[in-house]
């Protein structure tokens, strides 16, 4: 997410007269992500592998596997809340029941899509990571 998301989120919540606490909620949220991939970059910055050994270049790439873990998992929590909560919005504005089966179809295809791509690029980064690790410990 881009600085100007977060405008957006405002922006969008007041036209649709959504509480301003959900898009603060959205926004700090997505100043975290933010955060977490500027420090990512600047803690395992890919040049700064090269100038060093072999066994400190493993030890870097084995944290950045748990750094992209924990990263991961806490970022799908707020994700999860966050849809729970449209949801029960949506709901309680007494949507019918036609609008409610399209509306939880669509989140359902939509995290199933979400799911199934963070699942294959967690994959394989974690395989390349292990494959780097493996190799470089060989070394």
């Amino acid at each position: 997410m881009d600085i100007i998301t977060i405008p957006m989120i405002i922006v969008i919540c007041h036209a649709i007269g959504w509480p301003m606490w959900f898009a603060a909620a959205v926004s700090v949220w997505a100043l975290i992500d933010l955060l977490a991939v500027l420090v990512g970059r600047k803690k395992f910055d890919t040049q700064k592998m090269l100038d060093v050994d072999v066994l400190t270049a493993a030890k870097t790439v084995k944290e950045y596997k748990k750094f992209y873990h924990l990263s991961t998992v806490i970022g799908a929590i707020p994700a999860v809340a966050m849809t729970a909560y449209i949801v029960l919005r949506i709901y309680s504005q007494g949507a019918s029941g036609n609008d409610m089966l399209w509306v939880g179809v669509l989140l359902f295809v939509t995290y199933l899509i979400a799911v199934l791509v963070t699942v294959i690029k967690y994959k394989k980064l974690m395989s390349s990571c292990d494959n780097l690790i493996e190799s470089l410990e060989s070394k």
